[in-house]
Protein backbone atom coordinates (compact mmCIF):
# COMPACT_ATOMS: atom_id res chain seq x y z
CA UNK A 1 0.00 0.00 0.00
CA UNK A 2 0.96 3.42 -0.65
CA UNK A 3 1.85 6.31 1.40
CA UNK A 4 -0.82 9.14 1.32
CA UNK A 5 -1.23 11.46 -0.04
CA UNK A 6 0.55 14.13 1.54
CA UNK A 7 -2.13 17.02 0.98
CA UNK A 8 -4.78 14.62 2.88
CA UNK A 9 -2.34 12.75 5.64
CA UNK A 10 -3.36 14.41 8.65
CA UNK A 11 -7.32 14.58 7.91
CA UNK A 12 -7.24 10.95 6.78
CA UNK A 13 -5.28 10.03 10.23
CA UNK A 14 -8.14 11.76 11.69
CA UNK A 15 -10.67 10.18 9.96
CA UNK A 16 -8.91 6.53 10.43
CA UNK A 17 -9.35 7.31 14.32
CA UNK A 18 -12.29 8.93 14.25
CA UNK A 19 -14.73 7.99 11.66
CA UNK A 20 -17.82 5.67 12.57
CA UNK A 21 -19.44 3.01 10.40
CA UNK A 22 -23.27 3.74 11.28
CA UNK A 23 -25.00 1.29 8.64
CA UNK A 24 -25.27 0.00 5.61
CA UNK A 25 -28.23 0.53 3.19
CA UNK A 26 -28.56 -0.10 -0.88
CA UNK A 27 -29.73 2.59 -3.49
CA UNK A 28 -29.17 -0.01 -6.06
CA UNK A 29 -29.72 -4.11 -6.59
CA UNK A 30 -30.34 -5.02 -9.99
CA UNK A 31 -29.85 -7.91 -12.50
CA UNK A 32 -31.30 -8.93 -15.72
CA UNK A 33 -31.52 -12.05 -17.68
CA UNK A 34 -30.33 -11.73 -21.05
CA UNK A 35 -27.88 -13.36 -23.58
CA UNK A 36 -24.98 -10.71 -24.43
CA UNK A 37 -22.75 -11.29 -26.91
CA UNK A 38 -19.49 -11.45 -26.39
CA UNK A 39 -17.81 -8.01 -27.37
CA UNK A 40 -20.45 -6.27 -24.51
CA UNK A 41 -19.39 -8.22 -21.79
CA UNK A 42 -17.26 -6.32 -18.99
CA UNK A 43 -15.63 -7.24 -16.21
CA UNK A 44 -16.97 -5.46 -12.76
CA UNK A 45 -16.56 -1.74 -12.76
CA UNK A 46 -16.23 -0.12 -9.89
CA UNK A 47 -17.22 3.52 -8.73
CA UNK A 48 -17.20 5.57 -5.84
CA UNK A 49 -19.23 8.49 -4.58
CA UNK A 50 -18.69 10.50 -1.46
CA UNK A 51 -21.29 12.49 -0.39
CA UNK A 52 -21.22 14.99 2.53
CA UNK A 53 -23.39 16.50 4.98
CA UNK A 54 -22.94 20.19 5.13
CA UNK A 55 -24.86 20.29 8.77
CA UNK A 56 -25.61 18.06 11.28
CA UNK A 57 -28.91 16.02 11.91
CA UNK A 58 -31.38 17.41 14.61
CA UNK A 59 -31.26 14.60 16.38
CA UNK A 60 -27.40 14.58 16.22
CA UNK A 61 -25.88 17.92 16.80
CA UNK A 62 -22.65 16.92 17.96
CA UNK A 63 -21.91 14.68 14.58
CA UNK A 64 -21.72 15.09 11.19
CA UNK A 65 -22.92 12.63 8.50
CA UNK A 66 -21.11 10.96 5.27
CA UNK A 67 -21.98 8.44 3.01
CA UNK A 68 -19.85 6.32 0.90
CA UNK A 69 -21.67 4.70 -2.13
CA UNK A 70 -19.25 1.48 -4.04
CA UNK A 71 -21.18 1.12 -7.42
CA UNK A 72 -20.29 -2.14 -9.01
CA UNK A 73 -21.67 -2.86 -12.53
CA UNK A 74 -20.82 -5.78 -14.75
CA UNK A 75 -21.71 -7.87 -17.87
CA UNK A 76 -21.71 -11.53 -17.70
CA UNK A 77 -22.79 -14.07 -20.80
CA UNK A 78 -26.15 -14.65 -18.44
CA UNK A 79 -26.86 -10.98 -18.32
CA UNK A 80 -25.98 -7.83 -16.72
CA UNK A 81 -26.18 -7.01 -12.27
CA UNK A 82 -25.37 -4.22 -10.76
CA UNK A 83 -25.30 -3.29 -6.78
CA UNK A 84 -24.59 -0.01 -5.34
CA UNK A 85 -23.86 -0.37 -1.47
CA UNK A 86 -23.96 3.21 0.92
CA UNK A 87 -21.72 3.04 3.94
CA UNK A 88 -23.25 5.68 6.62
CA UNK A 89 -20.70 7.21 8.54
CA UNK A 90 -20.00 9.74 11.78
CA UNK A 91 -17.38 11.82 12.97
CA UNK A 92 -17.84 14.50 16.27
CA UNK A 93 -18.96 17.69 15.04
CA UNK A 94 -15.69 19.13 16.29
CA UNK A 95 -13.57 16.70 13.93
CA UNK A 96 -15.38 18.07 11.12
CA UNK A 97 -13.08 19.78 9.32
CA UNK A 98 -11.59 16.54 8.67
CA UNK A 99 -14.00 15.39 6.11
CA UNK A 100 -13.73 17.02 3.18
CA UNK A 101 -13.83 14.75 -0.06
CA UNK A 102 -10.36 14.42 -0.56
CA UNK A 103 -9.99 13.00 3.20
CA UNK A 104 -12.70 10.99 2.43
CA UNK A 105 -11.77 9.23 -0.90
CA UNK A 106 -8.59 8.28 0.83
CA UNK A 107 -10.16 7.44 3.64
CA UNK A 108 -12.03 4.77 1.03
CA UNK A 109 -8.76 3.60 -0.42
CA UNK A 110 -6.92 2.69 3.13
CA UNK A 111 -9.84 1.32 5.01
CA UNK A 112 -13.32 1.98 4.05
CA UNK A 113 -13.53 0.22 0.79
CA UNK A 114 -13.21 -3.20 3.10
CA UNK A 115 -15.87 -2.43 5.11
CA UNK A 116 -18.42 -1.89 2.34
CA UNK A 117 -16.90 -3.95 -0.32
CA UNK A 118 -18.39 -7.43 1.77
CA UNK A 119 -21.75 -5.78 1.12
CA UNK A 120 -21.21 -5.33 -2.75
CA UNK A 121 -19.75 -9.08 -3.09
CA UNK A 122 -23.18 -10.70 -1.06
CA UNK A 123 -25.35 -8.85 -2.54
CA UNK A 124 -24.12 -9.47 -6.38
CA UNK A 125 -23.48 -13.11 -5.21
CA UNK A 126 -27.15 -13.40 -4.02
CA UNK A 127 -29.20 -11.42 -7.01
CA UNK A 128 -26.93 -13.45 -9.71
CA UNK A 129 -27.67 -16.18 -8.20
CA UNK A 130 -31.30 -15.49 -8.23
CA UNK A 131 -31.27 -14.26 -11.97
CA UNK A 132 -29.08 -16.00 -13.75
CA UNK A 133 -29.07 -19.44 -11.43
CA UNK A 134 -25.66 -19.30 -11.48
CA UNK A 135 -23.89 -16.68 -8.78
CA UNK A 136 -21.07 -14.83 -9.50
CA UNK A 137 -18.15 -14.52 -7.00
CA UNK A 138 -16.54 -11.29 -6.90
CA UNK A 139 -12.63 -11.40 -6.95
CA UNK A 140 -11.14 -11.00 -3.56
CA UNK A 141 -9.72 -7.77 -3.12
CA UNK A 142 -6.21 -6.56 -1.28
CA UNK A 143 -4.92 -3.80 -0.37
CA UNK A 144 -4.34 -1.39 -2.81
CA UNK A 145 -6.12 -3.46 -5.73
CA UNK A 146 -9.40 -1.19 -5.78
CA UNK A 147 -7.29 2.72 -5.70
CA UNK A 148 -10.12 5.81 -6.33
CA UNK A 149 -8.83 8.72 -7.67
CA UNK A 150 -8.37 11.43 -5.16
CA UNK A 151 -10.93 14.74 -6.02
CA UNK A 152 -9.25 17.87 -7.42
CA UNK A 153 -8.44 20.33 -4.66
CA UNK A 154 -10.69 23.32 -4.40
CA UNK A 155 -8.89 26.62 -5.49
CA UNK A 156 -10.78 28.16 -2.48
CA UNK A 157 -9.53 25.46 -0.12
CA UNK A 158 -6.93 26.82 1.95
CA UNK A 159 -4.18 24.16 4.49
CA UNK A 160 -5.44 23.98 7.97
CA UNK A 161 -2.74 24.33 10.53
CA UNK A 162 -5.35 23.91 13.43
CA UNK A 163 -5.33 20.27 15.65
Amino acid sequence: MSLPDPSVAKDLDTLSRLLTLREVRYNELRAKADDIPEEELVPPTLRLQVMIADKPQDDQPDMLNAQVALNVDLAVPEGRACVEPVAFFQIPIKYSAALNPRALTAYVNETGFFQILPFARQSMFDISSKVFRNPILMPIFRPGDAIFELPPLEDDVKPRDDD
